[in-house]
């Protein structure tokens, strides 16, 4: 990594302390266990261990669980190599369309895992690729939405035929009819003020309930009709300066994660029950200060049958959280905060295997880099390995019943959008 050596801390998990409390708000407190020296410690209760350097011999891999300190990173020869022993190896690329498709944000599967909507960064084109050959995936179309502006997450259903539910930057909601991967259409369009992340879709009776972060003012829940055509706010805590851009549900409680506008040193950590989704009861308001001033775009991702959440913080680095207590989640770090480092997101590519991505900076030149994780009960936390890749990686989806992944992002070459496919 050009001289570069990263460290972490170990986890002295200490979750009886975190349960203990009660924050402001009515909801516990956010631990952060073994967090690198004063960058949360004033914000929250912690007890660190002591640093553990990467030496000039890699030591012997051990997993990370709460009582065994262990090095976080090593490295690795390829992407390819990796994912193998992981069961997957790349199989095909897909370019696509110049400029309407040169910096892909958002891949989502959907029609049953027969097609990808891939979304572009500032214009905000879809485009609907075919991957049932997965060994040559082709441009089925590419529709503009109306907003024009790009997304950086949808949310898929296939009720109603198949809907794709998309918050655009400059504002709006689209519900995209996506039922014919030849032509898909918007059926309803919703104003709103500015979304960068944070959307979730709960089926509820023969309807649903869609779950949106309005970014720097709160969370939002539309209720959607029993057609998919339209759908109407039905609840908000809309307030100056809330946000969580950081957004996923485990079992009935959903967490946010964001930065508020005028506090970019702050983070705002909150849970929400959702028993009743279209009234919504705040369980959990945390606040951590002393954060990275230079970003927090949040990005959470559940791992698959467990209560444990992968958090993706842009600056604020890399962690685990664990909510087998929901209002009490304890916190593992596993990348440290950098002004330097982004870590932009995270996906898991199967139960136990996980992928966070991202790049850092040396003198005017990014770097861009996956890290390989993976997660088992305690949790037990292990990093496969560090590979650098020729990808600004922006979005990575699995299927599980195809076991294929799903990369999309900007060749650091060329400045071509790309679609991978292992």
């Amino acid at each position: 990594m050009s001289g570069v050596a990263l460290r972490t801390q170990p986890f002295v998990a200490d979750p009886a302390a975190n349960r203990a409390g009660l924050g402001a708000g009515g909801g516990g407190r956010t631990v952060v266990e073994g967090w690198p020296t004063a960058i949360s410690r004033a914000a929250v209760r912690c007890r660190p261990g002591p640093v553990i350097h990467r030496s000039e011999k890699p030591p012997r891999m051990n997993s990370m669980t709460a009582n065994s300190p262990v090095l976080l990173l090593l490295r690795s020869a390829s992407v390819a190599a990796i994912l193998a022993a992981a069961g997957h190896a790349q199989i095909a690329t897909l370019t696509l369309p110049a400029s309407i498709g040169d910096d892909p944000r958002s891949v989502v599967r959907v029609n049953g895992g027969t097609h990808l909507a891939i979304s572009n960064q500032v214009d905000g084109w879809l485009h609907m690729v075919n991957v049932t050959n997965p060994l040559s995936p082709s441009l089925t179309t590419s529709y503009n939405p109306p907003f024009g502006d790009q997304w950086f997450e949808a949310e898929y259903t296939p009720q109603f035929g198949g809907r794709l539910f998309t918050g655009h930057r400059g504002g709006g909601i689209n519900i995209i009819d996506v039922s014919n991967p030849l032509s898909p259409s918007a059926v309803a369009s919703i104003p709103s003020i500015y979304h960068f992340r944070g959307m979730r879709y709960r089926t509820v009776g023969s309807g649903g309930a869609l779950f949106y972060n309005e970014t720097n003012n709160g969370l939002g829940v539309y209720q959607v009709n029993n057609t998919g055509t339209n759908m109407s706010l039905v609840w908000n805590d809309y307030a100056p300066n809330q946000d969580g851009n950081g957004m996923e549900i485990v079992g009935d409680l959903l967490y946010q994660m964001g930065t508020p506008a005028n506090t970019t040193s702050t983070r705002l950590h909150r849970g929400f029950d959702i028993g009743n989704p279209f009234l919504p009861v705040m369980t959990m308001n945390n606040t951590l200060t002393n954060q990275a001033p230079t970003g927090g775009h949040c990005l959470l991702r559940k791992q698959p049958g467990s209560p444990y959440v992968l958090a993706a913080r842009w600056n604020d680095g890399l962690q685990l959280h664990d909510c087998t207590f929901p209002n009490n989640p304890v916190v593992y770090p596993i990348l440290p905060a950098s002004p330097a480092v982004v870590c932009w997101g995270a996906a898991w590519i199967s139960p136990v295997f996980a992928v966070a991505y991202g790049s850092f900076t040396i003198g005017n030149i990014n770097y861009y880099w996956w890290l390989i994780l993976q997660v088992t009960a305690g949790p037990s936390i292990l990093p496969l390995n560090l590979v650098m890749v020729p990808l600004d990686t922006h979005d990575i989806t699995a299927d599980p019943n195809t076991n294929r992944i799903y990369v999309v992002g900007r060749m650091n070459g060329n400045g071509q959008g790309v679609l991978w496919v292992f």
